[in-house]
């Protein structure tokens, strides 16, 4: 299975304003056992040109544009897109969001997307933070709602969308650190063992700076 095919097609049936598919430019395709280095040139997106190659062990890798290592389990897949998140309104719906990392299985039908932009100058932390949950507020489907809770994450205090729609479990962490705005999405099957997977996953997040 293709990575962006995979969160692509579940955030599309459950109606969430996390990621589309409205672009076309090649992605960078990295091996998770490989550290990660990305141009930020913005391009709109599309497939892999190649397939993803997934390690067969855990791999620790960084992202020198997000600003942010993680643990990346066996057999999963990290691809960076092109791009890069400059503006808060492109996060909606039907709108890939520039320059994400996706780390995927697709044997197990979970994914992590990891969002970040630079905070706009004279834009504090807690203003971006209200921004974005404004814009995911309103695209949160009627028949299924989100209950906000507060979280760590990788030190940082999160606030935490948590959804359960048609079998899939949606949860999204939106916090600020050293300058950045940033938004983490997990989705995977409520049954199964992909769950506490991508919660280790996220807990082995560490910020670089």
């Amino acid at each position: 299975m293709i990575v962006r095919n995979a969160h692509l097609a579940a955030l599309a049936v459950l109606g969430i304003a996390l990621l589309g598919c409205d672009s076309a430019a090649a992605p960078t395709v990295l091996p998770s056992a490989a550290p990660a280095t990305t141009a930020a040139t913005q391009g709109p997106s599309a497939e892999p040109s190649v397939t993803p190659s997934a390690s067969p062990s855990s791999a620790v890798v960084e992202s020198e544009r997000h600003r942010y290592r993680i643990t990346v389990p066996p057999d999963w897949t990290r691809v960076e897109y092109d791009g890069e998140w400059t503006a808060l309104e492109e996060f909606g719906v039907g709108v890939e969001v520039p320059g994400e990392d996706v780390i995927d299985s697709s044997t197990l039908g979970a994914f992590l997307v990891m969002n970040s932009m630079a905070i706009p100058d004279g834009m504090s932390g807690e203003a971006w933070l209200a921004a974005l949950d404004a814009i995911v507020q309103r695209a949160l489907p009627a028949d299924c709602p989100a209950t906000a809770s507060t979280a760590m994450v990788a030190g940082v205090e999160a606030v935490v969308l948590t959804q359960a729609c048609g079998g899939t479990s949606i949860i999204g962490r939106s916090l600020v650190h050293g300058g950045r705005g940033y938004y983490v999405t997990t989705v995977a099957p409520t049954d199964g063992d992909a769950g506490p997977i991508l919660e280790q996953l996220v807990s082995s997040i560490e910020f670089l700076d």
